[in-house]
This record gives structure tokens, sequence and C-alpha cells, in this order.
């Protein structure tokens, strides 16, 4: 088993044949299906990390996708993770409101100075 590790400390078992894009959890209970959906989130995804053994893959610039859940038997399921990277767009689109809030505030303190 790997060992999803998210930025909230919340600690999710994957099964071995997981990737960064597609992680599958099995046999739980389906009253926590909510309760894992609730964690995926883009901000529990940013710099969450999943374990393999000793081996660490930070997971960077990724988002949720989807989480799909397939009934099994006696009332467990299986939930699969569907998650992408960024595009650079997305990337591109971040820096920019960044940029953009960063202007604002410089402009509002400009105005403030040019009044006093």
């Amino acid at each position: 088993m790997k060992t999803l590790e998210l930025a909230d400390g919340t600690t999710l078992q994957v099964e071995d044949v997981s990737t960064v894009t597609a992680m599958i959890i099995i046999n739980i209970d389906y009253s926590g299906v909510d309760t894992i959906r609730g964690y995926i989130t883009e901000e529990n995804l940013k710099n969450a990390k999943l374990i393999d053994g000793s081996k660490e893959t930070v997971l960077v610039n990724i988002i949720p996708v989807n989480v799909e859940t397939y009934s099994r038997y006696e009332g467990n399921v299986t939930i699969r993770l569907n998650l992408r990277e960024k595009t650079e767009i997305e990337l591109m689109r971040e820096e920019l409101n960044s940029i953009h809030s960063e202007q604002e505030i410089q402009d509002e303190a400009i105005d403030f100075l040019a009044m006093n």
C-alpha cells in the first residue's frame, strides 16, 4: 500500500498500482465516501505527498478532476481519485491574478499617499 498525505495532515491508504494522476482507495465503508470527497480539494492537494515506502513524490500543481465510486461487496466501495496537472495557461492565469492583486494594493497605497 502507498500513502497519500494531504496538506492538512490527513493520510489515505491507496493501492500500490496508484499513480500521481489516478489513485485507488478500496474496501472502505460506504459512509466514508463523502468524508474522502471532502478531503480531495485543490487546496488540500497543494504539496501533498504520495509515499511509497521510503520514496516520496510531492504533488505540485495537481488538481482534482473527479472522485468516482464503485460498489463492491458487503457495503464496501472502491474510490478512484482522478487528478491532473495544471496546464501552463492555468499557471500563467494564477500568476497574472497574483500580479493584478499586488498592483491593486500598490495603487491604493499611491492614492493614499497622494491624498495626504
